[in-house]
Formats: C-alpha cells, sequence, structure tokens
C-alpha cells in the first residue's frame, strides 16, 4: 500500500475491492473495518460507491411471436347450439342469453 501526504496507507483499487468484499463478509460496520484495517473510512465509502455506480446488469432477452389473442369461450347447448362469448363478455348480459336460450 501506499503512503498518502498525512503518512495514512492508501490501498491500491485492486486492494480496496478486496477490503470491500472482506467488510461485507465480516459484518462489520464500513467505519469499525476501516479502522481495524487502518484504511480511511472515506476511502471504502468512496470506493463502494464507485463501484455500485459502474455495477450493469445483462438480462437476456429472447424475442419472439406475440402470445396469441385470448380466444373466444364456447358453450354447447342441446340440440348442438353453440354460442361463443368474447373474452370481455358482460356477464349479466351472457345469462339472460343462456336463460332465454335454455327455455326455448
Amino acid at each position: 500500500m501506499a503512503k498518502s501526504k498525512a503518512g495514512q496507507r492508501r490501498p491500491s483499487d485492486p486492494q480496496v475491492a478486496k477490503l470491500i468484499e472482506d467488510q461485507k463478509r465480516s459484518g462489520m460496520s464500513i467505519a469499525a473495518f476501516a479502522k481495524e484495517h487502518g484504511v480511511p473510512v472515506w476511502k471504502l465509502y468512496q470506493a463502494g460507491r464507485r463501484r455500485r455506480r459502474r455495477r450493469t446488469e445483462f438480462v437476456e432477452v429472447a424475442v419472439g411471436a406475440r402470445a396469441p389473442a385470448p380466444s373466444p369461450l364456447e358453450v354447447v347447448l342441446p340440440g348442438d347450439l353453440r354460442v361463443r362469448i368474447p373474452p370481455d363478455f358482460d356477464e349479466t348480459t351472457l345469462r339472460r342469453l343462456l336463460g332465454a336460450l335454455t327455455s326455448c
């Protein structure tokens, strides 16, 4: 580690990255960890902030065919009478229609 003008040890970037990982695993606060390891606390905070900004996550995206449109319901009544009902049907109207058809 290099020394700062104030005589404090200055860790290199790879060393800081390792220190940050070690601090996370330790369960200690950043301040306590920095003090124990003789590292300026601001250095760990600054490095952590830089790493969070640089972190980029990629998500794989597959492009495929569109999902099929919802298909209508089909009710088959006695006498092979078929009623096709669209997905956005009105329940009250459907009940009235089925009541009228079954009473025939």
